[in-house]
């Protein structure tokens, strides 16, 4: 909130400061700038897996934000709308953070954040993996890479989505450490 707060005001400022008698409030930052879109249009892992798949599995998991029904070992399936934070390195909603708890259960789109200052063991954001199915139950998935830049300010925000139709049900975010 703070992070929102603090972009406004610079953009109100500048907008005076420029001499524009009515202030512009600039639009939330598009993912195509904090982050690249590793697998445009999503994909459907039963169709077979993209290299940049393999590639988060290289990366450290800190977390995953859940929206929907899920079955975790020996668990029956249940709802959640929460981080997870039993199988990662670093919870969910310290050092990075999402929206999608607040949305509706059926969203194709969420808002990401994230800030690694401060954070003791030197981890940074790598790569978010954005999970959902479509209207008729296929499963979807889209793959983004925090740019470098990003990373070594540790602080960015980004709107996620699969291919804009498929429901987002997980955000899962993984980095790794200096």
């Amino acid at each position: 909130m703070k992070l929102k707060l603090i972009i406004v005001l610079l953009t109100l400022s500048l907008s005076f400061a420029n001499g524009q008698s009515r202030p512009r409030i600039a639009p939330i930052t598009p993912a195509s700038r904090n982050l690249i879109d590793l697998t445009r249009g999503g994909f459907i892992p039963q169709n077979g897996l993209p290299s940049a798949f393999f590639k988060l599995q290289e990366q450290i998991f800190f977390d995953e934000a859940a929206h929907g029904v899920f079955q975790l070992p020996g668990q029956p399936p249940q709802y959640y709308n929460q981080w997870i934070s039993m199988f990662g390195d670093l919870n969910g909603g310290t050092y990075f953070f999402t929206n999608l708890f607040t949305l509706p259960v059926l969203t194709p789109s969420a808002l990401i954040w994230w800030n690694f200052e401060g954070e003791p063991n030197g981890f940074y954001l790598t790569m978010i993996l954005v999970s959902g199915e479509a209207a008729d139950g296929t499963a979807w998935a889209n793959i983004y890479r925090v740019p470098p830049g990003h990373r070594n300010r540790s602080i960015g925000q980004a709107f996620v989505t699969i291919n804009g139709m498929a429901n987002i049900v997980s955000i899962a975010f993984y980095g790794d450490n200096r």
